[in-house]
């Protein structure tokens, strides 16, 4: 196999070094999972060949392995990499009808690469995926699963993501999965603290406020279109 890992234990610390020519022999299981080895043994970075990367043509399909580095929570420099040489992946679904935003908000993604997917692929905010869930449901039931203590860091960091994913899709805050639970109530499952909650209270309250304000519009809107059209020339001139 032309995929190369060296494992070394020095002084007790396993050291993980490795290249990805993988990429190279469409062999994306193995590199996606090299590049989880980076992030679970942080101690030393491995040094990554990259211009074997760089040199490959820019039609060359990467299939799924932005979706599966971020499951096996590649660090930002890899997972921007790969989205900046294959932009592809950004817009592509998985098996389960998941865009990388999915994929980021159930996998403890940072909020500066979720951004940078929302900016690359901003439909995908919105996407439902195959068991009817957007990406704020994923951030709601599984996000903190990722972590292995739920620090307040943690809840100021799922509250960004929150923002940005309610900015770019408001209506995502009410949407329902396939079994008709909306992200307040995975939230509630998942026991989140009192704020995030609240947030999400305020988020649906803010955008039913909205929602009932342009429905009035458009009535009074086309009651007056009604009324000019009962008053103008042309209907007196029919009469």
């Amino acid at each position: 196999m032309s995929f190369r890992k060296l494992i070394n234990r020095r002084n007790g610390i396993r050291v993980v070094e490795c290249d990805l020519k993988a990429f190279a022999d469409n062999d994306f299981s193995t590199a996606s999972h090299q590049l989880g080895c980076i992030h679970r043994y942080p101690q030393k970075m491995p040094s990554i060949k990259r211009t074997e990367l760089a040199c490959l043509p820019p039609e060359f399909q990467s299939g799924f392995l932005l979706h599966e580095a971020i499951k096996l929570g590649a660090p930002d420099d890899v997972l921007m990499f790969i989205s900046e040489r294959f932009p592809e992946t950004l817009r592509q679904e998985n098996g389960d009808g998941q865009f990388p935003p999915h994929v980021a908000c159930s996998s403890g993604s940072s909020p500066e690469f979720i951004s940078h997917c929302i900016n690359m692929c901003p439909q995908a905010v919105a996407a439902k995926d195959n068991s009817g869930k957007t990406p704020i449901h994923h951030l709601c039931q599984s996000y903190h699963d990722s972590k292995r203590a739920v620090s307040s860091k943690t809840k100021r960091t799922m509250q960004q993501i929150l923002w940005m994913l309610f900015r770019k899709a408001p209506a995502s805050i009410v949407a329902e999965d396939n079994d008709g639970i909306d992200a307040i109530e995975y939230a509630l499952e998942s026991n989140l603290d009192v704020n995030f909650i609240q947030i999400l209270q305020d988020m649906t309250s803010r955008f039913k406020e909205n929602e009932a304000r342009k429905a009035s519009q458009r009535r009074c809107m086309m009651t007056r279109r009604n009324m000019e059209r009962q008053h103008s020339p042309h209907a007196a001139y029919a009469a």
